[in-house]
């Protein structure tokens, strides 16, 4: 049976949570405040409050293997790594006058992707700020739709070497990142696909419908 075994309360709602070297994970908060918890002692650190307009939308991804952190704004065109254990600076990607609307790293930790509000899906390796590669753009235009004047990515998900993403549009692309080489497609609706999860050979998804 499930045990609890620690009790952490935070000054704000807590809206992401992910997985860090064990026993740590990573949390943000609503007010956008990031910590480290350790799970073993039951003690919460505060690193760092990130220096945003209060009506700015915070996307955050933490690196399960080497205690970083990736961060941007919805009103910025780059993103931040930071160490959470040194709370410095590590490197800056520079997203060519878009915004992200996602992002996320590899299991491994060792590349890091941002889907952005131009649509484009982007990757770097997570220890220089070159861009590796356009790996994809939403939508995927046909006859079907005219070009829109919105475009985003809205969900990414990874299983070993592969990458799954949606975007406007509604289709679900299936990438090796390592090769950059698109394995799958699939399209399910045109509804804004807002999660994605590979499971025992299924790729699942949720919309924006539920």
């Amino acid at each position: 049976m499930p045990q609890k075994t620690c009790l952490a309360q935070f000054d704000s709602p807590i809206v992401l949570i992910q997985p860090l070297q064990y026993p740590n994970v990573g949390l943000v908060t609503q007010d956008n405040t990031i910590y480290m918890h350790n799970l073993s002692s039951g003690e919460s650190t505060r690193i760092f409050r990130p220096n945003i307009p209060e009506n700015d939308t915070l996307y955050c991804a933490f690196d399960p293997q080497h205690d970083r952190l990736l961060f941007g704004t919805n009103k910025a065109h780059s993103l931040n790594l930071i160490d959470l254990n040194e709370k410095k600076i590590l490197i800056q990607f520079d997203l060519d006058q878009q915004s992200p609307t996602i992002i996320s790293f590899s299991p491994d930790g060792l590349y890091c992707v941002c889907g952005t509000d131009q649509g484009r899906v982007l990757m770097w390796r997570s220890d220089s700020s070159t861009l590796i590669s356009r790996l994809h753009s939403f939508p995927e235009y046909s006859t079907l739709y005219s070009k829109p004047k919105t475009k985003y990515v809205s969900a990414l998900t990874f299983e070993g070497m592969t990458l799954a993403s949606s975007g406007y549009g509604g289709s679900i692309v299936v990438t090796d990142y390592r090769t950059q080489n698109v394995m799958k497609r699939y399209t399910p609706g045109y509804l804004k696909n807002t999660a994605l999860l590979f499971y025992n050979h299924f790729v699942i998804v949720g919309n924006q419908e539920g």
